[in-house]
């Protein structure tokens, strides 16, 4: 169940949390998020600030994750979700929709190292990266291509 076949709102809120508005659009999938100006029937939005909340009237998402305070804005026929923390929700769902790919770890040949920089076990380097003196990185960092790690002072 990746980011290609999408997820269905009630196996987001199994595995996330939240009260679904409309228990009958539990089926309907979602495949990406979206702003809310933007989204369309395949996709989630959501709304952490009380500026957007006019926006609920037009919104065209699949469901919009919001607080329990917002929903008073939403239109019936619009699937929310309630959350705690909209925000918090949204990044986890981000992580479902597009997961960072597994590492066995490593240190690219071009990437630089300090020779007194401690690196714990897993840490994945990529090409291009440097480490600077004396910086610390824990279990199973990813470092990505052109990153620069220094420890400050």
């Amino acid at each position: 169940m990746g980011s290609d076949e999408g997820y269905t709102l009630g196996e987001l809120v199994d595995r996330l949390g939240g009260d679904l508005s409309l228990p009958a659009s539990s089926s309907k999938r979602a495949y990406r998020f979206a702003a809310i100006e933007m989204a369309g029937p395949q996709d989630l939005c959501f709304v952490s600030s009380p500026r957007y909340r006019s926006k609920l009237t037009d919104c065209k998402a699949a469901a919009v994750i919001l607080r329990a305070g917002d929903t008073a804005h939403a239109p019936t026929d619009l699937a929310t979700i309630v959350v705690a923390d909209p925000y918090v929700w949204y990044a986890r769902a981000a992580m479902l929709f597009c997961p960072q790919p597994k590492s066995e770890g490593g240190i690219h040949p071009q990437a630089v190292v300090a020779p007194d920089a401690i690196v714990a076990a897993g840490v994945t380097i990529e090409a291009g990266a440097v480490i600077g003196p004396r910086a610390r990185l824990g279990q199973n960092v990813w470092i990505g291509s052109g990153c620069f790690v220094v420890k400050m002072l």
